[in-house]
């Protein structure tokens, strides 16, 4: 199972407000934008220049007016896999086991996409997972995907084929 859309972000703010709130990180605090979290749209972090810096406060900000990826994503690695797996069972989700590990928007579009082709056309009614995640869907256990999402680190987001979510004029 998976996250229901970007409703999801709100347990990564979660985390961030609980870290700010003990004094771990700071909302001015400056986050450095790195490739190895880049993401796929939406937003516009993904554009920003390695090395550049967003401030704890724009990135949470982003996260949720524009549903920014690469800024979650970033957010997730300051304050940890663990802060946000441990926000979503404090904040309520009735089920927060099937959401371990917690994975970011970069390791889900690696796991979707990655070894698929779509050929340039648009296939809305093609939901199977790539190689990678089909890996990950048959893992045993915890650990297994955690180990699969470990081999995704120096995956780069680049070279997916987003085709399935692109399309030129307007959508009805």
């Amino acid at each position: 199972p998976t996250p229901i859309g970007s409703i999801f972000k709100l347990y990564v703010l979660g985390a961030v407000v609980d870290a700010v709130n003990a004094g771990t990180i700071a909302w001015d605090q400056p986050v450095e934008l790195v490739d190895e979290y880049k993401s796929i749209p939406s937003g516009i972090t993904q554009d920003d220049p390695p090395g550049s810096n967003r401030t704890v406060m724009e990135m949470a900000t982003l996260m949720m007016s524009i549903s920014d990826n690469t800024a979650t994503d970033h957010l997730m690695v300051l304050v940890g896999r663990d802060a946000v797996e441990a926000a979503v069972s404090s904040y309520g989700h009735h089920m927060p086991d099937l959401n371990i590990p917690f994975i970011s928007t970069r390791e889900f579009s690696l796991l979707k996409l990655d070894g698929k082709s779509f050929d340039g056309g648009l296939d809305n009614h093609d939901t199977s997972p790539g190689p990678i995640g089909q890996e990950y869907i048959d893992a045993v256990d915890v650990a297994e995907r955690r180990r699969i999402l470990a081999d995704l680190r120096n995956s780069s987001v680049d070279g997916l084929d987003l085709t399935r979510w692109v399309q030129e004029g307007p959508v009805a």
